[in-house]
């Protein structure tokens, strides 16, 4: 056991001791929500960019009004 920790020690430091997984998962889910987020960011500018666009040139679809 302790030669695990020594060697986890040395391989990374920074990473070595890290309790039981908990906050490896908090991190990989909050990169996740990240990603997400930025995603639907890019969305959302797209269609304001698109809304923007449509009303300067007049363009009228039946689609894009319900929505």
């Amino acid at each position: 056991m302790l030669s695990r920790w020594i060697n986890e020690y040395d391989e990374n430091y920074k990473e070595a001791f890290r309790g039981n997984g908990n906050s490896a998962m908090i991190e990989l889910e909050n990169k996740v929500l990240k990603r997400r987020i930025n995603k639907l960011e890019n969305q959302l500018k797209i269609k304001e960019e698109f809304e923007a666009f449509s009303k300067k040139k007049n363009i009228k679809f039946a689609y894009f009004a319900k929505h």
